[in-house]
């Protein structure tokens, strides 16, 4: 009886528990909800994966088109209205500060990246789509204060001004 009971257990975990993601950071996302680790012009790329979290259960995406410069609240109704095909309009929004973040070098645990190349490198592959983050930019991250982040391959630097122009990158959560 106990086995059984262990057995359906089992069953229903298996059944219930959602199944986590298997992606990667520069993995990009198609419009049916996919992911690849390499560009396939069969279905339509929509975004790059540029962040995971250590169970890899979710993650950030981020478009795949640089816009010009503009200010926050233009910035902030672009990324609400930004649709693409499959997924729907009000999915995307302007980065918070640690969203954004995660697009620039890092350093964890005494280790250093420089995810800033990487994802260039790699948007560089999505033929004819992928946009690449534009080095020494001050980037919108949406907080109260309207903070904007040169964001490049040496880290982060920070800057406020609501008025002011900066780039902006949707961002959308999986």
């Amino acid at each position: 009886m106990r086995k059984l009971g262990l057995m359906l257990l089992a069953l229903w975990g298996s059944v219930y528990t959602p199944q986590a993601q298997a992606v990667e950071v520069g993995d990009i996302y198609y419009h049916d909800g996919t992911f690849s680790n390499t560009f396939t012009s069969d279905k339509m790329a929509v975004g790059l994966v540029y962040w995971v979290s250590a169970r890899k259960d979710y993650g950030f995406i981020m478009a795949l088109n640089q816009p010009d410069d503009m200010t926050y609240g233009n910035a902030e109704a672009y990324c609400q209205s930004y649709q693409v095909l499959g997924i729907p309009k009000g999915t995307w929004h302007v980065p918070n500060r640690m969203e954004l973040l995660h697009m620039g070098k890092e350093q964890w645990n005494g280790t250093a990246n420089n995810k800033f190349t990487q994802l260039n490198a790699k948007l560089a592959t999505i033929t004819g789509i992928g946009e690449s983050l534009k080095s020494g930019s001050m980037y919108w991250a949406r907080s109260q204060s309207r903070y904007r982040f040169k964001l490049d391959a040496y880290g982060v630097d920070m800057q406020s001004g609501a008025s002011a122009t900066g780039a902006v990158r949707c961002v959308m959560i999986f």
